[in-house]
């Protein structure tokens, strides 16, 4: 597949566009979709906050980006009773690397 060509998903019905991203090593092709929050990230696109996150089947809310081909989602650590773990200094939330079956479902409206 093309780096410009969309794949095309059925979700609930309703068909979402996704862009497939390259792998760092030697820019050979990752079967996967990487979407982000954050502009720093190669999976950025300012539409990413619309999207919804699986887990293994279990939506999460606290992801800021997903990768499908690497199987990793990059979230917030919560503690047992769903608080934000922060770190030594206090002043910035720490974050965790799950690994498991990632699926992302993005919205109809989803171009770039």
């Amino acid at each position: 597949m093309k780096r410009r060509e969309f794949l095309k998903i059925l979700a609930g019905g309703a068909a979402v566009a996704a862009i497939p991203v390259l792998a760092n090593n030697n820019d050979t092709k990752q079967n996967g979709i990487r979407i982000s929050v954050r502009k720093s990230d190669r999976g950025y696109h300012p539409k990413a906050f619309a999207c919804r996150v699986f887990i293994n089947g279990k939506e999460t809310f606290d992801c800021f980006t997903a990768d499908t081909g690497k199987n990793e989602a990059y979230c917030y650590k919560k503690d047992n009773e769903g608080r934000p773990v922060l770190d030594a200094s206090r002043k910035r939330i720490q974050e965790e690397t799950i690994k498991g079956e990632i699926k992302i479902i993005m919205p109809n409206n989803f171009y770039l």
